[in-house]
């Protein structure tokens, strides 16, 4: 049997601190092995997929990456928008970071680019940014159908999320985006996570199994295995299609899954790996 598995990133291989709970070497060494046997992994993730490729390089994998919840599929380094309305989200966060620049108060930085790492450097770290900012504002603009920010104020020696900040970042693209007849506030989605500082815009079709068709396609002789922790996993009752998932995963997942690891996180998936290299 020929295969492909992608792997979940965020609460599948990594905890919620983004860290992997395994030795790396033995993650990297799974996979190894499963390569040799022919199998394809890629991962998947709400992340920018340029974020993903990073990661992949690391563990040595070069397979599929859907990012940003399913919004784009990059397959050796070309990228597909899988959703014809994501694109209007760059353009609302160019005109966002135009806006808070132009309104720019000493005491604020503004930072674009592939923020992710450098926002936990932040709340790990208070002393990066120097002793003069009070508020932090940052806009991933790896993004390429959707929109992220990640909003902070000092206290103290500390970093922290910004919740007023987070809400005047989101209301105002919201505004923009419908004002300016882009996007129809019914067809967006926010995910606004107080505790991590950060709030996502999505399109509300946007969803991981809008990659199955084109992966069935590029691959039409192998089988797909999804390894996930979550519903957002799920792509439905499809031939082909084979869901697995970590111990941590919800009950509900795990009810529509064919294998279910012992071990949560990066342990589940060198196990879940290792069971679909042996297939």
């Amino acid at each position: 049997m020929k295969k492909i598995v992608i792997v979940d990133l965020n609460g599948t291989m990594v905890d919620k601190t983004y860290e992997i709970t395994a030795p790396l070497e033995r993650l990297k060494h799974s996979i190894y092995r499963a390569k040799s046997n022919g199998v394809v992994i890629g991962l998947s993730s709400d992340s920018p997929a340029e974020t993903l490729s990073a990661v992949m390089r690391d563990l040595g994998i070069d397979g599929p990456i859907v990012a940003e919840g399913g919004a784009v599929l990059r397959i050796d380094n070309k990228d597909t928008l899988l959703n014809s309305d994501g694109s209007v989200f760059r353009l609302c966060s160019n005109t966002l970071i135009d806006h808070l620049i132009n309104n720019q108060q000493t005491s604020r930085l503004v930072s674009v680019g592939d923020v992710n790492r450098l926002s936990r450097l932040l709340v790990k770290h208070g002393d990066i940014l120097g002793a003069n900012a009070t508020e932090a504002i940052f806009i991933n603009r790896m993004r390429l159908a959707s929109m992220s920010f990640f909003c902070f104020q000092r206290n103290g020696m500390k970093w922290v999320p910004y919740p007023k900040q987070l809400e005047y970042c989101t209301n105002w693209s919201l505004q923009y985006l419908s004002s300016n007849k882009l996007i129809i506030k019914s067809d967006l989605i926010v995910d606004c996570n107080i505790d991590y500082g950060i709030s996502i815009l999505h399109h509300k079709d946007t969803k991981k199994s809008l990659a199955i068709q084109p992966l069935q396609t590029l691959y039409s002789n192998k089988k797909i295995f999804i390894i996930g922790d979550s519903m957002f996993d799920w792509h439905g009752e499809v031939d082909g299609v084979i869901h697995c998932a970590v111990a941590n995963a919800s009950p509900e997942y795990k009810r529509h899954c064919m294998y279910v690891a012992d071990k949560p996180h990066t342990y589940g998936v060198i196990k879940l790996i290792d069971k679909i290299s042996s297939l």
